[in-house]
């Protein structure tokens, strides 16, 4: 790494004074991307090098600003050595905390980092170029461009064929809509085969229960059975929250060249079109409508729990501190005590989370918070573990009910309109019983065995 003088690494005669005020903005924010690639990462470090590539006249109130600055690329970018140095520029262009810089801070160093190629970790194939990507995929170049749509030209196209995803709206048992992003068959053979090849290899933290291999819903619920206070926080929008530049940054992570890494994102993200969204709140359509991961894609959920890395890592910290237990299953955190916590107590945890949630880029959805006693139902992920892990007796009940009426008057009509294969469903639905209780699952199946199926 080198420092060289503004006129040695911009290539004009401008006076960067008589610059209009968007055009200076921008020239700060690449001489600060430059400057915080050019450190570990750390948030001490990043303000130090800002400050050493800019003369401020009052250093107090540059910190401040840089304070949010920094916090806003640490949550966006991460590990941020191998961010992209224009997803880092624009991202700092149009952040808030930049609208707050001091009008008389000049740039007096440029920091020129060079573009040295990176190693790949952990198991994860190595591929050097968009056209070794291509290769690897079996796709000709051009049709993993038009797959990968970097330009978001379909964003703009009519809804129709050339459409990769099929989006529909599905109601929320708590009121509102989730969109539902399903890739058509081509892009999620692409997809597969990037989750099981590259994704699944990089290591999630060890929070993190939901689609990773060895852990489960049971591996998730587990360290809180017969647990005195079980506080659940639901994450809201959690595959919408991670967006491109995040996604750049997990694959910039396993060593992946820059663009190599966008190439790979892009085939992960997607923006939703505007007219897709009639009549939806504008929050909802503002993160929509950036490249963000699709809830319906098979690589999404890994990658949104990758990207919940510092999240996960925050929350277990926190945990340590006040002697309680953590884990996350997807954009659920479960948190638990041994002794009964009070309640301002339990309030300030919860209110800590919600900080550090949205630090990182994520927002917790305070009516589907849970503070829940040993003296009531305790239930994660739809299992109860007040004493041992059990699904409600009530939803037990409702299935034997299923399956007994079909074995008297066979399966309903409607029941398998509703289903494109019941037996299948009613299988799993046994499975998911059965897992926390052999004597409820051997009792199912065999009513299972009763119906008979029509050809």
């Amino acid at each position: 790494m080198t420092d060289s003088t503004f006129d040695d690494w911009e290539d004009d005669d401008d006076d960067p004074e008589d610059l209009p005020p968007g055009r200076r903005a921008w020239r700060l924010s690449r001489a600060l991307a430059l400057a915080f690639l050019g450190t570990d990462g750390s948030r001490r470090a990043m303000i130090d090098a800002a400050l050493a590539a800019l003369r401020v006249p009052h250093e107090a109130r540059a910190r401040a600003w840089l304070g949010g600055l920094v916090a806003l690329v640490r949550r966006t970018f991460d590990p941020l050595p191998r961010a992209s140095l224009d997803e880092l520029t624009t991202t700092i262009a149009h952040s808030r905390a930049l609208a707050r810089y001091d009008r008389d801070a000049e740039i007096v160093r440029w920091v020129v980092t060079p573009g040295a190629p990176l190693e790949t970790r952990w198991d994860v194939p190595r591929i050097d170029t968009v056209g070794d990507l291509a290769r690897w995929l079996e796709v000709e170049i051009g049709e993993l461009d038009w797959l990968a749509d970097r330009r978001a030209m379909l964003v703009r196209a009519p809804l129709g064929p050339l459409h990769h995803y099929l989006r529909t709206w599905v109601p929320k048992p708590s009121g509102g809509a989730r969109l539902i992003e399903a890739p058509k068959s081509r892009l999620a053979s692409i997809q597969r085969r990037v989750l099981r090849e590259i994704v699944e290899r990089i290591p999630m933290h060890d929070v993190a229960h939901g689609f990773r291999r060895g852990r489960s819903v049971a591996t998730f619920v587990a360290p809180h059975v017969g647990r005195a206070v079980v506080v659940r926080v639901d994450l809201e929008d959690f595959f919408a929250s991670v967006t491109r530049g995040r996604v750049i940054g997990i694959f910039r992570s396993a060593g992946y060249p820059e663009e190599v890494a966008r190439t790979l994102a892009a085939s992960c993200t997607t923006r939703t079109p505007s007219r897709e969204m009639r009549g939806i709140e504008h929050a909802v359509r503002a993160r929509l409508r950036v490249p963000h991961l699709p809830q319906g894609a098979p690589t999404s959920p890994a990658l949104a729990s990758l990207a919940a890395f510092r999240l996960d890592a925050r929350v277990e910290g926190l945990a340590r501190a006040i002697d309680a237990r953590c884990t996350r299953y997807a954009d659920d955190i479960a948190l638990s005590f041994e002794r009964p916590q009070s309640h301002v107590a339990i309030d300030r945890v919860i209110a800590r989370i919600a900080e550090i949630a949205r630090e990182e880029g994520f927002r917790v959805a305070p009516h589907k918070t849970r503070v829940m006693r040993h003296g009531a139902r305790q239930s994660l992920a739809g299992v109860v573990v007040n004493e041992k892990p059990a699904v409600p007796r009530e939803e037990y009940e409702r299935l034997r009910a299923i399956l007994h009426r079909a074995a008297i008057e066979g399966p309903r009509a409607e029941d398998l309109a509703a289903h494109r294969d019941l037996r299948a469903h009613l299988e799993g639905r046994i499975a998911w019983i059965g897992q926390w209780s052999e004597h409820r699952r051997a009792k199912l199946a065999a009513m299972l065995a009763r119906i008979e199926w029509t050809p």
